[in-house]
């Protein structure tokens, strides 16, 4: 499993970058016209040194966490 960026706010995982990019459409822009438009911005794996580097929110128990 790797981790992909599809924007400045949102990451997906997946085994592949197309799989992360339909798993995106289908999860964060279902039932919008033409997401293929807006949804991506340079989309892409993240590197080893981003693993450590990047942080996202558990908003579960508000804690920042590395991927």
């Amino acid at each position: 499993m790797k981790i992909f960026r599809m924007n400045d706010c949102d990451w997906m995982a997946a085994e592949t970058l197309d799989e992360a990019k339909a798993a995106y459409l289908g999860t964060v822009w279902a039932g919008t016209h033409e997401p293929e438009n807006d949804a991506f911005d340079d989309p892409g794996e993240i590197s080893e040194q981003q693993y450590d580097k990047l942080l996202f929110t558990d908003f579960d128990n508000q804690t920042k966490c590395t991927f």
